[in-house]
């Protein structure tokens, strides 16, 4: 039970008024802290009112899902490609010089 005894410590060290471990556990995040979580760098979540039109160009969740769609472009042609050459011979060259 160390650890608890060190955790409570830091927790007396913020004051009286800090909230109980078990308050802070019961917290729910906000549509507002989720928010912050998705921009670009931590040091705009200060400034969220003010870049929240670059979400869809510069935030991680934007690119992550961008490069999601294209890989799966990638491989659904990928597919195609294999499906209507599956009948020519083995030895075919799937790369051209």
């Amino acid at each position: 039970m160390q650890e608890n005894s060190i955790v409570e410590a830091m927790l007396r060290g913020y004051g009286k008024k800090f909230p109980s471990l078990e308050t802070l556990f019961k917290q729910k995040a906000t549509k507002e802290d989720i928010k912050k979580l998705l921009v670009p760098t931590l040091e705009l979540s200060r400034y969220l009112k003010h870049v929240e039109f670059l979400w869809g160009v510069t935030s991680d969740m934007e690119y992550a899902k961008l490069r999601f769609r294209v890989m799966a472009k990638y491989f659904i042609a990928l597919c195609d490609f294999v499906g209507k050459n599956q009948n020519k011979t083995s030895d075919m060259q799937f790369c051209v010089n």
